[in-house]
């Protein structure tokens, strides 16, 4: 079974600053971009929610494509399987941002809506973090936050 997108050859920072454009030209009012090493390892991005510009980060996570380029290959470098793997997970991203925004712009999801589980909750985690931590009780989500 291929990986999707396995053989692209376009670098992992050039498809960083594709998902950046569209986003811009999509409506977020803020795009930027977080880097390690040197290197783009997420998109943080704000969306007007009424009158408030509302927070998302997007993260890629090169390790989980690195480990299945890799699985069961032999004669290829790290080197080489690392910079494919970021080139792949950059892409992906990039595919399914496109994806994202068809269904906006066909008006079956609203733009906030369609990247809800990236939404920024607290300065270091996503709602989707935060639902593996504390679970889907958002009752107890107030709780926390009134005490």
């Amino acid at each position: 079974m291929s990986l999707y997108m396995e053989t692209t050859r376009i670098q992992a920072g050039k498809t960083a600053s594709e998902i950046c454009a569209l986003l811009g030209r999509s409506g977020a009012t803020q795009v930027t971009q977080d880097y390690d090493a040197g290197e783009v390892t997420a998109i943080y991005f704000k969306l007007r929610i009424g009158p408030n510009d509302v927070p998302y980060r997007l993260p890629i996570r090169v390790q989980p494509v690195f480990a299945l380029l890799t699985a069961g290959r032999r004669g290829y470098s790290r080197d080489a399987m690392l910079d494919q793997a970021k080139r792949v997970a950059w892409r992906q991203a990039l595919r399914w941002v496109q994806a994202q925004l068809a269904f906006v712009a066909t008006g079956q999801v609203q733009p906030a809506e369609a990247f809800l589980s990236y939404l920024q909750v607290s300065a270091t985690e996503t709602l989707f973090q935060k639902v593996l931590t504390h679970g889907t009780n958002l009752l107890t989500w107030t709780q926390e936050k009134s005490e």
